[in-house]
């Protein structure tokens, strides 16, 4: 008999723009489980592992991340893995807006000076 999976978090997307090159994508999957009946061997039950993947991909280059349920301490890691990579995502972007602005800013000054120049002045 076939398994009919079912997702709580069913996520393929990929992270680049239209008109920008490469295949990034992030891959999230999180089964639910809470239709699945508990599987029986001759007399013993036993407990169901929800599939989870969580993958991260860059042209080339792939990580996956070990993500695991069946105990506390393995559960309690799971999160903490979670929330220092939202944190240091949310960090990263807000010091890319800020280099960001920062970088267009000069530009103006950098566009400014150049015009200021003269033809002959230009090293080229």
């Amino acid at each position: 008999m076939a398994r009919s999976y079912r997702a709580r978090v069913d996520n393929r997307e990929f992270l680049n723009l239209p008109g920008f090159h490469g295949s990034a994508v992030v891959n999230a999957y999180v089964e639910d489980t809470s239709e699945r009946q508990l599987p029986i061997e001759g007399r013993r039950a036993h407990n169901i592992t929800p599939r989870l993947i969580l993958e991260l991909s860059d042209c080339s280059q792939r990580v996956h991340y070990e993500l695991e349920v069946h105990s506390d301490l393995a559960l309690e890691n799971s999160l903490h893995k979670l929330e220092v990579m939202i944190t240091a995502l949310q960090q990263v972007a807000d010091a890319l807006s800020e280099e960001a602005f920062l970088y267009h800013e000069r530009q103006k000054l950098v566009d400014l000076h150049n015009a200021q120049l003269s033809d002959e002045e230009l090293p080229f």
